[in-house]
């Protein structure tokens, strides 16, 4: 019989990494630490300065772990700089060879070359309806996820999936039950970055946008709340309207 294995949250940002036990023992449970991340380590979420981002990750495993070798197994959350969402719909009858089905429309309906991604799909919601299936497919660049993959493993941490920000806060939000998946939702994530927009459909990912703190500031780099509102202001219209021209209001 194989140990049960102790996986721990890893959140990556330009700004911090932030990491979380889920394990329920005495010596791990709610363990927290939240590391700052020099400028310049990370850039639009690539590794831009792979030696401090080492440095940063050795701190990091020296508070969890006593001993440099032992591995630390962790669920990573990346930034969504570099992550494509884009919705899909699937006949009824593919319901019968679904992976099949989905991967094949994945292919077609790559923003990026589908040989250079990351991508995998999720079923919106837990039903269908009559004549189709509403799905979601997730891409991202394999270099970006290799590139962060490789410093953890050469700093003693070994990744047991990946995922986004995004899609980690739409499930929490549904599971706690402060967001219904009966009804569309929209989401704001301030980051160092800048701006996390998304929107959930029947309590999954549905779409999200990254707006950079640039997009906020004048010539001076400064913003002003009067820019800040009419940004947001637009923004939300924007992604409204997207959401509308998809679906009949309480579809």
């Amino acid at each position: 019989m194989a140990p049960k294995t102790e996986v721990y949250g890893l959140q990556i940002s330009e700004g911090y990494l932030r990491f979380y036990s889920f394990a329920r023992n005495k010596n791990t449970e709610g363990q927290q630490f939240l590391l700052r991340m020099p400028p310049g380590v990370l850039s639009a979420g690539r590794v831009v300065n792979r030696d401090a981002f080492a440095k940063v990750l050795s701190e990091l495993h020296g508070k969890v772990k006593a001993k440099r070798k032992q591995a630390v197994n962790v669920i990573l959350t990346i930034p969504i700089n570099n992550v494509y969402i884009q919705p899909f719909k699937l006949p009824a009858v593919a319901g019968d060879n679904l992976a099949e089905s989905a991967g094949l429309n994945l292919r077609m309906i790559s923003p990026i070359k589908i040989d250079t991604a990351y991508y995998d799909w999720q079923k919106l919601g837990g039903g269908q309806g009559e004549d189709q299936i509403d799905m979601v497919g997730a891409f991202v660049p394999k270099e970006v996820v290799d590139g962060l993959i490789e410093v953890l493993q050469e700093e003693g941490f070994s990744v047991a999936a990946v995922e986004f920000s995004t899609l980690s806060i739409v499930r929490a939000a549904t599971w706690s039950k402060l967001a219904k998946p009966e009804v569309p939702n929209l989401f704001m994530e301030l980051v160092p970055e800048g701006l996390n927009f998304f929107v959930s459909h029947l309590g999954s990912l549905y779409f999200h946008h990254f707006m950079s703190w640039g997009n906020f500031q004048d010539s001076s780099k400064a913003i002003s709340i009067e820019k800040f509102r009419e940004q947001i202001a637009d923004e939300i219209r924007k992604i409204t309207n997207f959401y509308s021209s998809n679906f009949k209001v309480g579809e």
